[in-house]
Parts: structure tokens; C-alpha cells; sequence
């Protein structure tokens, strides 16, 4: 993006992130979901499950994050029974 400064909004794609882990891990125990099947749209779309949203891939990407971050951050959060 031109123009785009990650570290203006480092703060706020922090909360974002800690919020969809907190929300994954939640739904991953009340559905018994393994968190390796934790897929973005974008993955969804490439399965022919789901439509073409770029997101969030397109985002982390600034912060250093991909889905595989994404899906051991939260395995590593059920492993840990918190």
C-alpha cells in the first residue's frame, strides 16, 4: 500500500489479533475443532469452500503473521489448557 505505515496502527492490529485467538481457542473447545483446521477465507476460497476475501493474509503480512502463526498461537493456547 502506498503510504501505508504498519507500525501506525501496530497497536491496534495487536488487540485484533489477540481478540481472533481468544475467539478461535474459545470455539475450538465448545466444537472440538482442531486447530491445524482453522482456514481464512482466502484458504477457504482456494479449497472451493468459501468466498475470495483476501483478509486477513493481506494484513498480517505487515505485522510479520501468516495463518500458520495464527493456528499454532492458538494450538499452543489449548495445549496449555488456559
Amino acid at each position: 500500500m502506498i503510504g501505508y505505515d504498519p507500525k501506525q496502527f501496530a497497536v491496534y492490529f495487536n488487540k485484533v489479533w489477540q481478540n481472533d485467538i481468544q475467539l478461535s481457542v474459545q470455539l475450538c473447545r465448545q466444537f472440538q475443532i482442531d486447530p491445524a483446521k482453522i482456514i481464512s477465507h482466502h484458504e477457504g476460497f482456494l479449497l472451493g469452500l468459501a468466498t475470495n476475501h483476501k483478509d486477513p493474509e493481506h494484513w498480517w503480512k505487515y505485522y510479520g503473521k501468516t495463518m500458520d502463526d495464527f493456528r499454532q498461537q492458538v494450538k499452543t493456547i489449548l495445549d496449555a489448557g488456559d
